[in-house]
């Protein structure tokens, strides 16, 4: 959460001549809810269990990048759907960058709005020392901070020569 990933995907996507999905859009179009309301009324367990049959759903289409939500790859099922049907990019970002992008934008964050500045950062820290392990995984890691357009090339080189 906060690393970039719609931002970059949809550019990359651009770049590649690909489609550009971003899965929490996806699960609104399919459950016809937006994500805050789908946790505030039906709670986390309801939209992870929508996330995992969206994820399956796109795995069988090709020829597009999509934007994960940050908790996606951190169940053992969606992470070996991800390995297995494309190539995995973690945009890792330090725990202060990813601090001073979501203070200022967690109002549209459910899992944040409700969180206090001290409680931000304990949260950031915590969740994201438990979902590296899953992270770290991923085809290729990449520097997000101040991700520019020499990086896409470089990106996309790395894709493109990946030997999956």
């Amino acid at each position: 959460m906060g690393s970039g990933k719609s931002t970059i995907g949809k550019k990359l996507a651009s770049k590649m001549n690909l489609k550009f999905v971003d899965l929490d859009g996806f699960i609104e179009a399919e459950i016809d809810c937006s994500v805050e309301d789908a946790f505030a009324l039906q709670g986390e367990k309801y939209f992870r269990e929508q996330e995992e049959k969206a994820l399956i759903k796109m795995s069988k289409q090709d020829d597009f990048v999509v934007a994960l939500g940050g908790g996606t790859p951190c169940c053992a099922s969606n992470f070996s759907v991800i390995k297995s049907t494309g190539i995995s990019v973690y945009l890792q970002m330090e725990k202060v960058d990813l601090y001073n992008r979501l203070a200022a934008n967690r109002g549209n964050r459910p899992l944040l709005y409700s969180l206090n500045e001290n409680e931000l950062e304990a949260y950031i820290s915590s969740t994201l020392d438990v979902r590296e392990e899953y992270y770290n995984q991923a085809d290729i890691v990449i520097s997000a901070k101040d991700f520019n357009a020499e990086m896409y090339g470089m990106l996309i080189e790395k894709i493109s020569t990946y030997d999956k």
